[in-house]
């Protein structure tokens, strides 16, 4: 009901869960300054257990990593298990725990999570020992992101050096892949268990962002919108912005690198104890104003 946090998150410097999707991240380093750049998986390297080796995943490495993503580039279409194959031996991994196994293929890949498939003659003794110990770490693969003290990947990017960065394909190029519906009628669910709109210059809803500006201190921009069609009130609920207009907004604020961080209901903005925007969920009821209840938040002292 109140869904799971996935991405990129650092927190005190050690990554406790790992860039599934290439995608926009907020980051500090430890000097304090803001920064936004994009991560995916193989910006880090997997040490499996406590004493391996570590492994990079664009690299030649004894396991093949399937994200919900990976079918896209070759059949246009999200495939939500991993190939069917008779020996190969796969392990579900979410945030830093494996949680799963299967031998044969044909494993759900979880939204929040990814499969290491091994084939056979590739899961040793020692690399099975290591698994079982239930343990996945993450380590950074360059030198200069050993700095990053906290970071949430959130997406897509809003700005970059001052300009705009949105084009019609930004959500596309940040894996961001909604739900469709197939020609049988049935529902093939996206890359993210949301209905998240494909355009960045049409929809409005709530938004949340998050910019930083020549000095390198972070600005927040929260635009109000309510979500629920049909139940707006003409005179006291606002239709919310585009993403474009979330930029654009960011911009006259000073900030010259931005991202955007949610929208929708869960566009919701606390100020020193107290709600100083209107929520955008009406449960179906016009004027009810319903905070609702999301998996992750961000502190800003």
């Amino acid at each position: 009901a109140l869904g799971q946090p996935y991405n990129l998150f650092v927190q005190d410097g050690v990554i406790q869960r790992p860039p599934l999707y290439r995608r926009s991240t907020l980051y500090q380093r430890e000097d304090g300054s803001w920064h936004v750049a994009i991560f995916g998986m193989e910006d880090v390297t997997l040490q499996l257990g406590l004493s391996s080796p570590s492994f990079v995943v664009d690299r030649p490495a004894p396991f093949t990593l399937y994200t919900r993503r990976w079918a896209i580039a070759e059949h246009n279409r999200v495939i939500g298990f991993t190939p069917p194959a008779s020996k190969r031996h796969e392990f579900t991994i979410i945030d830093r725990q494996v949680l799963g196994y299967k031998q044969g293929g044909g494993l759900e890949i979880p939204q929040n999570g990814f499969v290491l498939s091994f084939d056979p003659d590739a899961l040793t003794p020692a690399l099975l020992a290591m698994l079982e110990t239930g343990r996945i770490e993450y380590e950074w693969r360059v030198d200069k992101h050993y700095g990053i003290r906290q970071a949430i990947q959130v997406g897509p990017r809003l700005l970059r050096d001052g300009e705009l960065a949105l084009t019609a394909h930004s959500l596309a190029d940040e894996a961001f892949w909604i739900d469709r519906r197939r020609p049988d009628g049935s529902l093939e669910v996206g890359v993210v268990p949301s209905d998240y709109p494909d355009d960045v210059d049409r929809t409005r809803a709530g938004r949340v962002g998050a910019g930083i500006d020549g000095g390198g201190r972070l600005l927040v921009g929260v635009m109000m919108g309510s979500e629920t069609k049909g139940v707006k009130h003409p005179e006291l609920d606002s239709a919310g912005a585009t993403l474009v207009e979330l930029a654009e907004f960011l911009q006259e604020m000073g900030a010259v690198d931005a991202v955007n961080m949610d929208g929708g209901g869960s566009s919701q903005l606390f100020f020193l104890g107290g709600l100083c925007v209107v929520p955008g969920n009406r449960l179906g009821l016009q004027s009810v104003h319903y905070e609702r209840m999301v998996p992750a938040v961000g502190v800003v002292e």
